[in-house]
């Protein structure tokens, strides 16, 4: 399973792939905003601020090589 996800995560290259990795984390904040809704403890924060927090750090990460977008990959094997 963790081969599983790690294939899933990491394109050909070794760096991360924002799309999947962006989608695992809206996820996990969805089961996250669930558990405490089932267990009614009551999160003060901004789930929006911390969504935008996330997203800031993948363009940081996106910036530096470590995350790659791999849309430009997929248009390129269309041409």
């Amino acid at each position: 399973m963790i081969k599983l996800i790690k294939k899933q995560l990491l394109n050909t290259d070794g760096s991360i792939n924002a799309q999947v990795l962006m989608a695992a984390i809206t996820a996990l904040l969805m089961v996250i905003q669930s558990a405490l809704a089932v267990f009614k403890i009551e999160f003060r924060g901004d789930w929006g601020q911390i969504q935008l927090l996330i997203s800031a750090i993948l363009t940081f990460l996106a910036v530096i090589g470590v995350v790659k977008n791999t849309d430009d990959k997929q248009k390129g094997s269309d041409e």
